[in-house]
């Protein structure tokens, strides 16, 4: 395993990591401007994608229960669909930075934008 420091010059947090081959990697930290300011535009993207999955859910969701109220008379169906919004809303939720996390490595929209 690597040998880690941590320095503090101007204001400038900087990680030097030494590795096994003997060669450091000298690493700046984001502030917490920065981070803030990540994690605003994340919000921002996420709150956007969880507006239009509302608005689409609550058309067809509607369209659906219309639909099968006239053709087979089932009216008994809100309380699913409402439980399927919850769980589908918690995974775009929890999803989102897993999702980019993983696929961008380590940077959502925001850190990959907030640069």
């Amino acid at each position: 395993m690597g040998k880690l420091t941590s320095t503090q010059t101007n204001f400038i947090n900087r990680v030097t990591i030494q590795t096994p081959e003997s060669v450091e990697l000298e690493l700046t930290l984001a502030g917490i401007g920065n981070r803030a300011y990540a994690l605003l535009i994340d919000y921002i993207v996420l709150g956007l994608i969880l507006l239009v999955f509302i608005i689409a859910w609550g058309v067809l969701s509607s369209q659906l229960l219309d639909l099968l109220d006239y053709f087979f008379g089932i009216n008994d169906l809100r309380l699913w669909l409402l439980a399927i919004y919850l769980f589908i809303t918690f995974s775009i939720y929890v999803g989102y930075f897993v999702l980019f996390e993983t696929l961008w490595q380590g940077q959502t929209p925001g850190k990959r934008y907030g640069k």
